[in-house]
């Protein structure tokens, strides 16, 4: 039912840094424009310590009129907003985020592909995990 309701959703990590979890993001994307005909439009979307609902929100809801399918790469830092988990899970999970400081809500499109692309496992095993990435698929590069 999530998958239906909000779309695809991918959680990329990897065990090392530079492991290739932007590449492999990168190849999947261009691997399903090979085989299945999708016409997908990469959008990289930083999400840092200064990220807040405001800025994701103007980064993703400039392609919410695209006639392409969204492939939404969420580089999320090794430093992110103490509301980092809550952000997440209301954009990836939820498929709604809100920004009530200008009164904004983005609505996710079904269509659309978001990969998370976190540190490594290692660097997220020292801090909280994200929720988000329990209900989404799963791959360690």
């Amino acid at each position: 039912a999530f998958a239906n309701h909000c779309g695809e959703t991918r959680c990329v990590s990897s065990t090392i840094n530079g492991g290739g979890k932007t590449h492999f993001i990168l190849k999947e994307i261009a691997q399903r424009q090979k085989n299945g005909g999708d016409l997908l439009a990469y959008r990289k979307v930083p999400f840092r310590e200064s990220s807040t609902e405001g800025s994701l929100i103007d980064r993703v809801s400039q392609f919410a009129d695209s006639p392409l399918q969204n492939a939404f790469h969420l580089d999320i830092g090794h430093i992110v907003p103490s509301n980092a988990n809550t952000l997440l899970f209301e954009l990836l999970i939820l498929g709604v985020l809100k920004d009530s400081v200008r009164s904004r809500v983005y609505h996710r499109r079904p269509a659309d592909l978001f990969s998370s692309k976190f540190q490594t496992l290692k660097a997220i095993a020292q801090r909280e995990p994200f929720d988000s990435c329990n209900f989404a698929t799963r791959r360690v590069v």
